[in-house]
């Protein structure tokens, strides 16, 4: 009986890899552009590799807009990645999720770099940020960033300190419009 059990848990994880494998392939078949010549998967491949440590911690559309727009060969499945990036145009902000190594080092790194952060996680090793597209490409050479990415879905309202009689939870969820 605890076989079972066991499998039962591990259902969900199997569908998320057959999930993950067949985007991979979904992908993959798009090949490349005719100009490049080889199979889809080895470019792809390819053009992971060639990225700059600054590079793979940011979101992958981000680089391969700047690569397109550099006139770079760039594998064709990955364009749709490119033409979905988050670009606002010049001086544009995007809401951004760093993840560093410490958040009071992400925080110092930000204000390096001109930004302030819209929250800091009190819990792990990550802060939010409205950041331009050169804020962006700016903070990924820190070494103390790990990835940044794109922010979707419900925004937390937190704060970075907490204030002398407030707990954390009424100015990060702003208490007083509930009814």
């Amino acid at each position: 009986m605890p076989h079972s059990v066991c499998n039962s848990r591990r259902m969900p994880l199997d569908g998320l890899v057959f999930l993950l494998l067949g985007t991979l392939l979904t992908l993959v078949s798009g090949g490349v552009a005719p100009a490049q010549g080889a199979s889809g998967s080895s470019d792809i491949h390819s053009f992971v590799g060639s990225l700059t440590a600054a590079e793979q911690k940011l979101p992958l559309g981000l680089v391969v807009q700047a690569r397109v727009a550099a006139g770079e060969a760039v594998p064709r499945a990955l364009r749709a990645e490119g033409a979905n990036a988050r670009s606002r145009g010049a001086g544009s902000e995007i809401l951004v999720k760093i993840n560093g190594e410490d958040t009071a080092n992400l925080v110092n790194t930000l204000r390096a770099i001109g930004a302030e952060p819209k929250f800091v996680s009190a819990t792990r090793p990550y802060v939010t940020a409205s950041l331009t597209e050169d804020q962006l490409w700016d903070l990924s050479v820190f070494d103390g960033v790990r990835s940044i990415r794109y922010v979707s879905g419900p925004l937390a309202q937190g704060v970075i300190e907490q204030a002398a009689a407030e707990p954390i939870a009424i100015t990060a969820h702003r208490v007083s419009s509930f009814t």
